[in-house]
């Protein structure tokens, strides 16, 4: 929400925050502290805002304002482009989450439709990385006082490149075409191990009370599948993420696609609906502190994917190395060689270890 105040406009959002800083480009900085408003003159040219979230031992949910000067928006923040980062950043929080997926339709009449898939959790999700035109929001899932690093989803305005899947945990990276990504986002959703999964770019859109985002996007097969049916080969789809008063929902149209010899063919059709609904924070508080804990692991971690996905075009990973998969790996948070780890799963490695 945008308001008034003492000639800036401040945008007001309630995040999830570990304690972080906001520089621009003469490095000038303002701490964020539990139950106070950070203001920042943003200067139109060289603006830097990066949250590198998670990295101390405290971790509050706070209510941050970013200031920005009424005369020198940067080029990137539209008034579209504040109510999208706003609608993103809104999925921040603590969820008790359903997940429901339903097969509807087959134009195969002997086609023996698999039973519904209905699961429930508590998840937390921070914004864990928010830079200019890009968005880092890390989902952990809560079970008492154990908790799981699950899946992350990076929003990125107007992007140069996105990375597809293609087939067999492959992806290939994709240039955009500048007029074809004006004033849209591309959703990007990695793998518990920070792994890619999918991409799909698409505009937000504010109607009335509505805030929505839609796109299409191929993918592998989800993990409550990719373990039990090999009937199809990847799942092509329409995800639409929209905001409501107590929480979100993601809303999935799917298409279970077979390779064939002689081209594809959709083997059966399925509907999907996860909703997210707020509940206190302090039913997260086991992921609040993983996180404070271990979030400056898990920041290595996606530097260190970061470089590959620079580094090379095409990525091609192996399932399993010694007889484990990479989460696995991971998951014991060793204190040296996550980078060699990840190297070790990439048919074309690439070094340099985070």
């Amino acid at each position: 929400m945008l308001h008034a105040k003492r000639g800036w406009f401040i945008w007001t959002m309630n995040l999830p925050l570990s304690k972080s800083h906001l520089t621009t480009a003469s490095d000038a900085s303002v701490s964020i502290e539990a139950g106070r408003v950070c203001q920042l003159p943003v200067q139109a040219s060289g603006y830097k805002a990066h949250h590198r979230l998670g990295q101390t031992t405290r971790t509050s949910r706070l209510s941050c304002c970013l200031a920005l000067s009424v005369m020198m928006l940067p080029s990137f923040l539209t008034a579209q482009s504040t109510k999208d980062v706003n609608a993103i950043l809104s999925m921040c929080g603590c969820y008790d989450i359903t997940f429901e997926f339903a097969e509807t339709f087959s134009s195969d009449t002997a086609y023996e439709f698999h039973e519904n898939y209905t699961a429930s959790a508590t998840e937390w999700v921070e914004a864990v990385e928010v830079e200019k035109g890009h968005i880092a929001l890390q989902h952990l899932l809560t079970m008492g006082d154990y908790v799981v690093k699950h899946w992350r989803q990076d929003w990125d305005y107007q992007p140069e490149r996105t990375l597809q899947y293609v087939q067999d945990r492959t992806w290939k990276m994709e240039s955009m075409d500048k007029s074809a990504t004006k004033k849209q986002w591309a959703q990007s959703v990695y793998q518990v191990d920070d792994s890619p999964r999918y991409c799909g770019i698409g505009t937000w859109v504010h109607k009335g009370e509505q805030r929505y985002w839609e796109s299409d996007s191929r993918r592998p097969l989800p993990r409550r599948e990719y373990t039990k049916r090999s009937d199809y080969q990847v799942m092509d789809g329409l995800n639409r993420h929209e905001i409501m008063a107590d929480g979100w929902v993601h809303e999935q149209d799917n298409r279970k696609v077979q390779f064939l010899e002689d081209g594809e063919n959709v083997l059966v059709e399925e509907k999907g609906r996860n909703t997210y609904r707020r509940i206190p924070d302090e039913n997260c508080q086991a992921s609040i502190d993983y996180w404070a804990k271990n979030a400056a692991f898990w920041d290595g971690v996606r530097d260190h994917w970061k470089r590959v996905f620079s580094a090379n075009n095409t990525i091609n990973m192996r399932s399993k190395v010694d007889s484990k998969r990479l989460y696995e790996w991971l998951f014991d948070l060793p204190e040296t060689g996550a980078g060699d780890m990840i190297d070790a799963f990439l048919i074309q490695e690439t070094s340099s270890n985070p």
